[in-house]
Parts: structure tokens; sequence; C-alpha cells
């Protein structure tokens, strides 16, 4: 199985990351979510952070990382519930191999997740992953992953 980083890609094929990075920092204008774009071509995130940002700890500011994954928010997560995710992650690059690459767009996934504050409390958040741009090859170059409070409000607590 082919993973991410394991991906060919096209020289000379742009990905279009400034525009998609102006229309990520608006939309967690809007949502205040917490938003990491994935360039899989270059192995970078830029993470953007509404006040969401806050349950991970992260600066209001928004920031570039060297790593296509962003493990600075994947360390907060209920441990199978990430692998869970991943397993989904791989599952739905596996699926889009399938469709035509025009389809792309059409699909994402959700994933809702637990994750304990500095108190020991478990709350629930959603997790969608969303390809954004793929090449001629069907590579994909750009992938979207949102973290939002879960609309379900339930929470418990540890001993």
């Amino acid at each position: 199985m082919t993973t991410f980083l394991e991906q060919k890609f096209e020289i000379g094929e742009s990905n279009d990351i400034e525009m998609y990075k102006q229309f990520v920092i608006n939309y967690v204008k809007i949502e205040q979510c917490v938003a990491v774009l994935s360039d899989y071509q270059s192995d970078k995130s830029y993470i953007y952070a509404g006040s969401f940002g806050s349950i991970f700890g992260l600066p209001d500011e928004n920031s570039e990382i060297d790593s296509a994954f962003e493990e600075c928010i994947f360390t907060k997560i209920n441990s199978e519930d990430l692998v869970e995710r991943h397993v989904l992650e791989l599952n739905f690059y596996q699926f889009l191999k399938e469709i035509p690459r025009e389809e792309y767009s059409n699909y994402s996934t959700l994933s809702r997740l637990r994750m304990k504050d500095s108190i020991d409390k478990i709350t629930y958040i959603n997790h969608r992953t969303i390809y954004l741009n793929t090449f001629n090859n069907g590579s994909i170059s750009l992938a979207l992953c949102l973290y939002l409070p879960s609309t379900d409000l339930q929470t418990s607590y540890r001993n």
C-alpha cells in the first residue's frame, strides 16, 4: 500500500498552496476551529488555530511545521481513537484510487475523537479530512484536516 509521502509528484505541477492558505485562513476566522493544511509534496503543514486551538494548547498565531502530519495535535488525542482515525484515512485514500480523480472532492472523512485535557476530563471533538488538490497522476498534494468541538457535548471523567 502506498502512503501519502511515497506518492510520485510530477515535476512542474503546482498545488496552488497560497490560494488554499487564504481559503483556510478565512474558514478558520468564521468557524474558530483548528485547521491543518498538509502539503505532502514538501512534507510541511500549516496550522491555523481559531479559539478552539486553546484546547490543544496551540498559539493564537498561524504556524508552519516541517512535517505533513500534525503530531502536536495527535499527542492530545486518545491513542485508540487516533489509530482508528489513521486507518480510516488510509482506507479513504485507497477508496479514492478507485474513483475518477475529478470526484475526489465529493468525499471526506468524519471522525469523533476523544482527547484528555489538563485535568483529565475527556472531551469529544470532531475531525474531518478533505483532499483539496490532486495532480494529474492522482497523487494527493494537499489535504485539510479540521478539528472542531463535537456537536455531542458529552464529556466523561476518569478516576
